[in-house]
C-alpha cells in the first residue's frame, strides 16, 4: 500500500470514528414550551432571554440552570424542574441542580425531595440549609436517628443556625422529651428566632410539661405570627432571579 493510500485509509477511519461518535450522542433537549403572553412584560423579556441563551448553548448546564431559576422564582414550577433536570444531566457534579430540584419538589412532590437533597450532599457537605432539608425529610419518614444526624451536621456548620435547633426540638418531641425540646427552643429564641413555629413548638413542649399557663402564652404569641407569616408570593418582582435558599455559586 502506498503512503498516500495509507494516509487516506487513516483519515477515513478517523472520520468514521468521529461520525459514529456524533451519531451516538443524544440530540439537545428541547426548551420548554412557554406561553409568555400573559406575563408581566419585564418577566416575559427575561424568560425569553434565558430561552434564547439555551437555544444558543443547548449543552450548557449553566444556561439550563439559569432558565430554571428564573422560572422557579416565579412559580413556573413544572418547567423549572425540567430545566434543572437538564442541567443536572449535563453537569452532575454541580450540587445546585439536585438541591434546587429538592426545594422545588417540596411544593408538590415532597416524597421525592429527600433523594435530591441526598444527592446534593454527595457533592457538598458544608451548606447548612441543605442539611436542614435532609433532616426534615428524614423526620417526615420518621427516621429520627438520621434526622438528628442531619440537624447536628447543620449546627456543626453554623452554630448560630437556629433552624437546626428547631429540627432537633421536633425530634425531641417525637421522642417524648419535652424538656429537651424546650431548652433547644429557648436557645433558638435567644438567637433571634421570631417565627410562629418556634412559639407553637414551645406551646406544645410546655403542654407536655403540664405548664398550661406557659403553653397558652406561647400559643397566643404563635397565632399572629403563623397567620401573618405567609411570605410575599414569589413572582411579584419581575427582576427576581434566584430560587429560594439559593446556595453559593
Amino acid at each position: 500500500m502506498t503512503q498516500t493510500a495509507a494516509m487516506r485509509t487513516t483519515l477515513l477511519s478517523a472520520w468514521s470514528t468521529i461520525t459514529l461518535a456524533l451519531a451516538c450522542q443524544s440530540p439537545p433537549a428541547r426548551t420548554p414550551d412557554l406561553d409568555l403572553r400573559d406575563l408581566e412584560p419585564r418577566l416575559a423579556k427575561r424568560i425569553q432571554e434565558r430561552l434564547e441563551a439555551v437555544n444558543l448553548r443547548p449543552t450548557s448546564a449553566k444556561t439550563w440552570g439559569r432558565l430554571g431559576m428564573v422560572l422557579d422564582v416565579h412559580n413556573i414550577r413544572e418547567e423549572a424542574a425540567y430545566c434543572y433536570e437538564q442541567a443536572q444531566t449535563l453537569d452532575d457534579e454541580d450540587f445546585r441542580w439536585p438541591y434546587f430540584l429538592g426545594v422545588l419538589k417540596l411544593m408538590s412532590h415532597q416524597g421525592e425531595s429527600l433523594g435530591h437533597f441526598l444527592r446534593a450532599s454527595e457533592l457538598i457537605d458544608d451548606y447548612a440549609p441543605l442539611f436542614i432539608y435532609i433532616g426534615g425529610g428524614h423526620l417526615l419518614n420518621e427516621d429520627l436517628e438520621k434526622a438528628t444526624d442531619a440537624f447536628q451536621r447543620a449546627l456543626e456548620i453554623d452554630a448560630d443556625f437556629y433552624r437546626a435547633r428547631l429540627g432537633l426540638a421536633k425530634v425531641a418531641l417525637a421522642r417524648g422529651a419535652p424538656e429537651t425540646a424546650r431548652a433547644l427552643l429557648d436557645t433558638a429564641l435567644a438567637q433571634g428566632a421570631a417565627e410562629g413555629e418556634v412559639h407553637w413548638l414551645l406551646a406544645e413542649a410546655y403542654r407536655r410539661l403540664d405548664n398550661e399557663e406557659a403553653a397558652q402564652r406561647h400559643f397566643q404569641r404563635a397565632q399572629p405570627l403563623l397567620t401573618g407569616s405567609s411570605q410575599t408570593r414569589r413572582g411579584c418582582d419581575p427582576d427576581a432571579d434566584s430560587a429560594t435558599h439559593r446556595p453559593p455559586a
